[in-house]
């Protein structure tokens, strides 16, 4: 996502109440671990220490509980050299997607292992030990990695009813913009001028004395007499443009003001008046080859366009449209040439694509995501402030299909179902029994609610539910829909794919139109971004504003309003927003501006009397960000690359306290020391020459390194030649596993309780066996398993690593 857009995008979420102004609600003072998700980790008390490689993830049922596997070194004290052994447990998990981190808690170790032939008392001390040392506090795994062992084992849902048939687009060979309003134009009267602004576009459009319409297309006014054209430049604009307010939401109108003249030709004007898509390709395409035979993509441009055998592929919003001309007619891509799941997965420009591309690890990986419910527990008394806008009286209709009805003169989501209004307001839903409240929050939702279909422009609700509750608080959460990412097929997708017309009203005694844009799919050149993890939106050809929508959203009644602008080429990106919601107290200001050599940036964001704000600095090479918040934290984090050396350091100071890290990592393994104000140090290293440690599924420790794989058997390590083991038998054996894995994601009873049944009965089967622990081996195919559990790992480190190099910050932020 490119940086002006991302504030764009983040001003819009923070201004129209959505998860952003949640998130922006905390206290500024933040403690930085550059540890987080990071393995091998040691514990230890007074009897000696234990080293915890990475888990590996036997299963995430209902992405609640986790049964995992993991690889230990126990030493203890006066011992000059680990046993080596493993250790299987179940954990809660709480996800925290924007930091990619999954932390299990509640650890309940299910059985303990050792490698060699150890006498029953000392089998016996090494396990007092570890039961008496793990876990000392919760461990944070990365999403990426979780999700690498889980992702061939699980079923993706696909949901019914979303709208895959494309939308508008149109193309151009030469410069050109998309003019979108979210149907027709809305007009609001400018004070003491023959001017109207548009409300409901991403452009600064204006119209003037019903004749003439005006639009800035960057420094420069266009202008002509019908809003579908044709457009051409001008530099004689009405003299009540210097009458414009001075106020933000025309700052970059006043900016062009006198109008400059120039010699370029007028861009192509294209106008919609619902979301809609735009390829623009400078002159001829030039076509480069990617992937499999007879594909390439079209360099020249900055959609997602491919072509395969002389057919086009165009993606947007995750969804695939064909045409044999770039001037269409386009139509849905039932299926994709073989040719796209070849495409490199680094490659710098399109390696993202495989995303999109039904089958790949990485669409699986997107669309498991999406399933990952986000979760928190509200106070019950947490309705007692919140506060329903209507447009007039409270207006309801019912929602075809289903015995619910909507609001529709009301910028937030009400619902009416079973003679009783319910709420939705930031993935938290609220009841009252009557439409304008008070409000409390709901701890049942009727079923009904979950019946709305995706061409209502409420459906987002229904990725939103309650847990369990108690006398104090109530557990929710939301899934991705709720933020417009869904799944279908196999991959992961923006906007339920319908146009909900907008909501507007105009009231005879205001000179302004009350206007609320509903959620949408098309208009803003949304591609997934596998570093984050959800969809971001780009093109300066769709407008200053990033689309329609929330983002140009106007309502008088609360006084918010969120305008942003950026300037962008290939090269070179220059950006600023600002917003402020008086119903949050929540604001927020940033400017941005990056070259391909590097850049720097800067944001403030405050509620109330709490800010924080920061700074950063970063070429090709390195990156510092410094931070200040109004509780007295201050700090500084830098990153630096040198070859295939990444540096990180941290230096954060709060009163009488300070926490300094390094990091380091390299292809010949990495380490990350920890020093704080009072002396004391711990470390965390891994080393590639002797290799991660891995938890056999047969309870042996293996390793993996250059030469292949070992095994230790108590005293030393071995190499180890697995045979190809008869396939009926590990097919048997994998049955097995999946019938209980079944049975524990079945609904009711407690998941962990299910988890151990499992186990016990994995356990029981185990004693039954008349096999030894070598006959055990033969009956799997142990090479299989664990190159497929040393993909899932590095795969997963690698993705989660790069993710944090591409956000240019590391570790957990944890809120005080």
């Amino acid at each position: 996502m490119k940086n002006g857009t991302f504030i764009a995008a983040f001003v819009v979420l923070l201004i129209s109440g959505g998860i952003a102004a949640q998130d922006a609600d905390v206290a500024p003072d933040v403690e930085i671990d550059e540890t987080a998700g990071q393995f091998p980790r040691v514990w230890t008390n007074d009897a000696g220490s234990v080293i915890v490689h990475a888990p590996e993830i036997e299963a995430w049922p209902d992405f609640a509980i986790v049964l995992a596997r993991a690889a230990i070194e126990v030493t203890l004290n006066e011992e000059s050299a680990p046993t080596l052994g493993t250790i299987q447990f179940t954990a809660s998990t709480e996800t925290n997607l924007d930091l990619r981190l999954i932390a299990l808690d509640d650890i309940v170790l299910t059985e303990i292992g050792f490698s060699g032939s150890l006498t029953a008392e000392r089998n016996a001390q090494l396990e007092e030990f570890v039961t008496a040392t793990l876990p000392l506090a919760p461990t944070e795994v990365p999403v990426e990695v979780v999700l690498s062992y889980i992702s061939s084992d699980t079923t993706l849902p696909t949901i019914e009813g979303l709208q895959m048939e494309p939308p508008p687009i149109f193309y151009s060979s030469t410069p050109a913009v998309l003019v979108q309003t979210d149907g027709d134009p809305l007009f609001a009267p400018i004070e003491d001028t023959r001017l109207e602004f548009i409300v409901n576009t991403n452009w600064d459009l204006f119209h003037y004395r019903d004749r003439e319409w005006y639009l800035l297309n960057e420094e420069h006014w266009l202008t002509s007499d019908e809003l579908t054209g044709p457009w051409e430049y001008d530099r004689r604009l009405p003299n009540d443009f210097d009458d414009l307010p001075a106020d933000g939401n025309f700052s970059s109108a006043r900016r062009a003001i006198p109008a400059e003249r120039t010699d370029e030709d007028a861009p192509n004007v294209f106008y919609s008046d619902r979301p809609a898509e735009l390829i623009v390709i400078a002159g001829a395409e030039t076509r480069v080859p990617i992937g499999g035979p007879g594909l390439g993509y079209v360099s020249n441009t900055s959609s997602d366009l491919f072509v395969h055998l002389d057919q086009y592929y165009f993606l947007a919003s995750g969804r695939w449209f064909t045409a044999d001309q770039l001037r269409g007619p386009w139509t849905q891509a039932p299926t994709l040439p073989e040719a796209f799941a070849s495409i490199p997965a680094d490659h710098p420009d399109k390696g993202r694509i495989r995303a999109s591309v039904p089958g790949t690890d990485e669409a699986r990986l997107a669309a498991l995501e999406a399933l990952i419910p986000r979760r928190a527990v509200v106070s019950r008394d947490a309705g007692a402030n919140v506060i329903v806008n209507y447009y007039g009286e409270p207006e309801f209709e019912v929602i075809f299909g289903t015995t619910v009805s909507r609001a529709v003169n009301s910028p937030n989501d009400v619902l009416l179902a079973d003679g009783r209004y319910y709420l939705c307001l930031n993935a938290v839903w609220y009841a009252s029994s009557v439409p304008d409240g008070p409000w409390a929050v709901a701890d049942t939702i009727p079923t009904a609610v979950y019946t709305i279909p995706a061409s209502s422009p409420v459906y987002h609700v229904t990725n939103v539910h309650v847990y369990e509750s108690d006398e104090d608080t109530v557990s929710t959460g939301f899934t991705g829909g709720y933020t417009g990412l869904y799944v279908s097929y196999g991959i992961a997708i923006y906007g339920t794919g319908w146009y909900y017309p907008s909501y507007y009203y105009y009231d005879p005694f205001y000179p302004y139109p009350y206007y609320y844009p509903y959620p949408y799919s098309y208009g803003a050149a949304s591609w997934y971004n596998p570093n984050t993890g959800m969809y971001g939106r780009s093109g300066s050809v769709y407008g200053p504003y990033g689309g329609y929508g929330r983002g140009s959203s106007y309502n008088p009644q609360t006084g918010a309003f969120a305008r942003g602008e950026a300037i962008w080429d290939n090269d070179e990106i220059a950006g600023s927003a600002y917003g402020y919601n008086p119903r949050t107290g929540t604001g927020v200001a940033t400017n941005r501006y990056a070259t391909e050599y590097g850049g720097w940036g800067e944001t403030l964001i405050t509620n109330d009397d709490r800010w924080l704000y920061t700074e950063g600095q970063w070429t090709e090479n390195t990156r510092a960000t410094q931070f200040e918040g109004s509780g007295g934290a201050t700090g500084e984090i830098r990153t630096e690359i040198r070859g295939d050396v990444l540096t990180r350091e941290a230096d954060i100071e709060r009163r009488d306290q300070s926490l300094s890290t390094r990091s380091v990592r390299s292809e010949r393994g990495g380490a990350i020391g920890v020093e704080t104000g009072e002396g004391a140090r711990g470390a965390l290293a891994r080393d590639a020459e002797t290799g991660d440690l891995y938890a056999g599924r047969d309870g042996d420790v293996y390793r993996r390194s250059e030469d292949g794989w070992s095994q230790h058997d108590g005293e030393a390590w071995q190499p180890i030649d697995v045979p190809v083991e008869r396939q009926q038998q590990i097919e048997q054996a994998r049955s097995g596993a999946q019938d209980r894995l079944s049975s524990a994601q079945q609904p009711g009873g407690d998941t962990r309780s299910r988890l151990q049944e499992s186990v016990a009965s994995r356990d029981a089967d185990r004693s039954r066996s008349s096999l030894s622990s070598a006959n055990r081996s033969r009956d799997f195919d142990r090479r299989q398993d664990l190159n497929r559990s040393f993909n899932a790992r590095s795969g997963g480190f690698n993705r989660f690593n790069n993710a944090r190099s591409a956000r240019g910050g590391g570790g957990r932020v944890r809120r005080r």
